[in-house]
C-alpha cells in the first residue's frame, strides 16, 4: 500500500500538482469508506451483544456483556481513527 501511495504522489508531483488534492482524494475515496464500514460492523456487533444481554439465560447474558464491551471498544477505535486521519491531513495542509 505504501508503494502505491508513493507512486501516486510521485505522479502528482511530476504533473505539477500539489499532493494535497491527492491526500484528500485518498481520504475521501479510500480511508473514510473503510472506517465507515468498520464502524458499521462494530455497531452491529454491539447491537448483537445487547440482544444477547436481554435474553434471560445467564450464559447468554455473559456473552452479551462481552460483545457489548468489544463493540464499544470497536466504536471508540473507529471514531479515533477518523479523528486521527482528519488531524493528520489538516496538519499536512497547514504545513504547505
Amino acid at each position: 500500500m505504501n508503494g502505491i501511495l508513493s507512486l501516486l504522489a510521485t505522479e502528482a508531483y511530476a504533473a505539477g500538482e500539489s499532493t494535497l488534492p491527492l491526500l484528500d482524494r485518498i481520504k475521501v475515496n479510500v480511508v473514510n469508506p473503510i472506517i465507515g464500514l468498520l464502524f458499521g460492523v462494530a455497531f452491529l456487533y454491539f447491537l448483537w451483544g445487547v440482544i444477547q444481554f436481554i435474553q434471560a439465560d445467564d450464559k447468554t447474558r455473559d456473552v452479551g456483556k462481552q460483545h457489548i464491551i468489544y463493540g464499544l471498544i470497536g466504536l471508540f477505535i473507529m471514531v479515533s481513527a477518523f479523528g486521527l486521519t482528519n488531524f493528520i491531513i489538516e496538519s499536512i495542509k497547514s504545513l504547505q
